[in-house]
């Protein structure tokens, strides 16, 4: 609102406090909707492995972890940077921005391109 400021014109102030309030319900929806979105492509948890009693079961986890993160270590090095930080280590893209010293949309722009990235070089039947 602060910011906003400037750009009232001394008229209607309650309906421009408003239409403030309104844009920055609609900014926040659209952020949460997109959040879910980008949770819903990457569809499984890189690490996830199940407790299972079977020896070889987890042997059979353990290499499909690794041939994860073998993949995930061949991607472009700005691309592995925000793949580990954001589903590895399950940072914000603020915390991303801050650790790598980047705007906040450079490390948006980074996973959309790192997701594009991983649909067009690996294949299912390769994990």
């Amino acid at each position: 609102m602060v910011d906003a400021l400037p750009s009232y014109e001394s008229q209607g102030f309650k309906t421009w406090l408003s239409r403030i309030a309104f844009n920055t319900a609609i900014d926040s929806y659209r952020k949460k909707r997109r959040r879910k979105e980008e949770l819903r492509t990457f569809d499984e948890p890189i690490l996830h492995i199940e407790n299972e009693a079977s020896a070889e079961n987890t042997m059979l986890k353990n290499d499909q972890v690794e041939k994860i993160q073998q993949a995930i270590h061949s991607m472009p090095k700005n691309y592995r940077e925000v793949v580990y930080g954001y589903y590895i280590h399950h940072k914000s893209y603020a915390e991303l921005a801050i650790e790598l010293d980047l705007a906040e949309k450079t490390v948006e722009m980074r996973l959309y391109r790192a997701r594009k990235w991983m649909r067009e070089n690996w294949k299912e039947e390769d994990f």
